[in-house]
């Protein structure tokens, strides 16, 4: 049924250096080991995330799974310059994996030169889209009052594969890494570039696939989501997944 597109970087699990341990070179030779500082110019560098490899820059160990033994995906540069956002309705985004058709992936809300990339995946591109930071949310749920709920969650993560399943769908898998309000999403979808389609209606009441040209690291810890926090905790986990 499926035809894969993407085959991951997968080893046997291994220590992994926490984050606040490292030290890398800043300007002038000066010695940092501060979290913001291991961002530069969009990306965190290769080896700062991974314990010291020069050619990954994080390393995501997946839990084990009823149809798989323990993984790990290896990605070579995080690009903070976009973000993924996956909205899913009728799935549980805590399954870490959804099938999604593929006219709802990449198509809309999203600029043109975004959609003309990525208007036909293929590897290249799937390894792309692995480098951006994620937020992965149901659609939006309402109480009875026609509000958000306030116990809903969205969470930060990264997409960990994408294949074909069948002839109209792909699928996704991914990891979480954190948990955070979904309402965040509601309240700041100015600064993450959430919107509404031609119809008027809001991005988050409608399945998609979105790439959004946002620093979404920046943001959520603008929001104080702790996610430098996140991404040093994955590093530590060889079962992977946190308690999200």
């Amino acid at each position: 049924m499926e035809e894969k597109l993407q085959t991951s970087t997968v080893e046997e699990p291994s220590s992994i250096a926490t984050l606040p341990s490292l030290t890398q070179t800043g300007d002038k030779n000066t010695q940092v080991a501060h979290a913001d500082n291991i961002i530069i110019n969009n990306y965190i560098q290769a080896g700062v995330l991974s314990g010291g490899n020069p050619d990954i820059a994080l390393r995501l160990a997946l839990p084990k799974a009823a149809d798989r033994d323990p993984l790990q995906v290896d990605i070579p540069l995080v690009n903070t310059e976009y973000y993924n956002l996956i909205v899913i309705g009728g799935q549980k985004i805590t399954d870490d994996r959804i099938h999604l058709e593929y006219d709802r992936t990449i198509r809309y809300y999203i600029d043109d030169d975004i959609k003309a990339e990525y208007a036909e995946l293929n590897e290249e591109k799937i390894a792309k889209l692995m480098m951006f930071p994620s937020v992965f949310a149901s659609e939006t749920i309402f109480t009875r009052k026609c509000n958000p709920s306030p116990s809903q969650k969205a969470y930060f993560g990264f997409v960990t594969g994408v294949s074909k399943f069948g002839t109209k769908k792909y699928l996704i898998t991914f990891t979480r890494l954190i948990a955070f309000p979904h309402t965040l999403l509601i309240k700041n979808h100015r600064e993450l570039a959430i919107g509404t389609n031609y119809k008027g209606e809001f991005e988050m009441h409608d399945t998609h696939w979105a790439v959004k040209r946002v620093n979404l690291i920046k943001e959520l810890k603008l929001a104080r989501i702790d996610v430098i926090s996140a991404l040093n905790a994955a590093q530590q986990s060889k079962g992977g997944k946190q308690d999200v």
